[in-house]
């Protein structure tokens, strides 16, 4: 994704996730521009116990779905067991990249 490594444990829980992979996303961080002008994207997930071990999905952004509520984010905490105080501060600028995996690699 276009905004930067920290998708990388939201990656691992939207990988979960029934149907397309999802990725959350602050627009207000990135704006999504760059997805908007290219949708390719790739999603690295690292094992934190077993560094060598790694999944890597590359696909298509086919639609961006605002979340100005963060109840993609609540799905993903609660799941996670991150305690946090709701909402999510910048839940009214929060989008969901919904992505069509083409391709993976792992190892």
């Amino acid at each position: 994704m276009a905004c930067g490594v920290t998708r990388q444990a939201r990656a691992r829980a939207a990988a979960e996730m029934p149907g397309a992979p999802q990725s959350p996303n602050s627009a207000a961080y990135c704006g999504c521009k760059n997805v908007t002008a290219d949708p390719k994207v790739s999603i690295s997930v690292d094992d934190p116990d077993e560094p060598y071990r790694y999944l890597e999905v590359r696909g298509t952004v086919e639609r961006i779905e605002p979340d100005p509520t963060g109840a993609f984010f609540d799905v993903l905490a609660k799941r996670y067991g991150l305690e946090y105080e709701a909402p999510v501060g910048d839940a009214e600028h929060r989008v969901v990249l919904v992505v069509r995996p083409e391709r993976t690699t792992s190892q």
